[in-house]
């Protein structure tokens, strides 16, 4: 009797130890990736288990009005990659991750449902253009634009090549350019910029016809609009 009950105190008290140690399979981590632009539909979320023995279920809901919803597609069995990828999501900030760990039982939970996952909804893109340019009336002036891989300039009237980054625009009027550019993420965004046109002045002496002496005085030459200057034999500066 007193090796009997050596033998089952040895047995129980291998088997609490082994129970004490189980490794059940549980979630590790959840990581969302945005989609690539906003409002696009290559969003992720990648989920990792730790511990896995076996086959696994998992499925993604959506939290809506307080209840989870399944999201179509995305509902997978008999899985043992680790870790797995949902793909193809769109923008939304309460996913919910569901696992069932096929063959698992107590005192491993066989079936795990995660908290809320924000899968965000990036900026939206938006190319650099530069400041206003101003030009005068039958002059010319360079646009610019940024931070993308391809552009496109409308309207195309009086541009010189309307898909470089920086076109050369000569309008005879004020124009407002837009441009649509795709970023390497193949992200489209628009931008405008304007050229503003000035026109050329009339210009009014403001001097009647004038017989002068080589030994006269120097006479003071006056025009509008003000801000120009003279030139020609014998003016210095804005006398004769």
């Amino acid at each position: 009797m007193k090796y009997k009950l050596y033998l089952i105190c040895t047995i129980l008290l291998f088997l609490g130890t082994s129970l004490s140690y189980a490794q059940c399979p549980e979630v590790a981590s959840i990581t969302p990736q945005p989609p690539s632009c906003r409002d696009g539909n290559d969003g992720t979320i990648t989920v990792s288990l730790s511990d896995l023995t076996g086959d696994y279920n998992i499925q993604l809901y959506q939290e809506i009005s307080g209840f989870p919803v399944p999201v179509c597609g995305q509902s997978f069995t008999n899985h043992t990659s680790n870790p797995f990828v949902f793909t193809g999501l769109v923008p939304y900030d309460k996913y919910i991750v569901f696992v069932s760990f096929v063959g698992v039982t107590s005192p491993c939970e066989p079936f795990i449902f995660s908290n809320s996952i924000d899968v965000i909804n990036p900026p939206a893109f938006m190319p650099t253009v530069g400041g206003e340019v101003t030009i005068c009336e039958g002059g010319s002036g360079n646009l610019s634009a940024s931070g993308a891989v391809s552009y496109t300039w409308s309207p195309t009237d009086f541009l010189d090549d309307p898909t470089s980054a920086t076109p050369t625009a000569s309008p005879p009027t004020t124009t407002t350019y837009t441009v649509t550019a795709v970023s390497a993420a193949g992200c489209v965004g628009t931008a405008t910029q304007t050229v503003t046109v000035t026109p050329v002045p009339t210009i009014t002496f403001n001097l009647s016809e004038t017989q002068l002496c080589e030994s006269a005085a120097p006479l003071a030459l006056n025009a509008s609009p003000s801000g120009g200057s003279f030139s020609g034999s014998g003016v210095s500066g804005s006398s004769f």
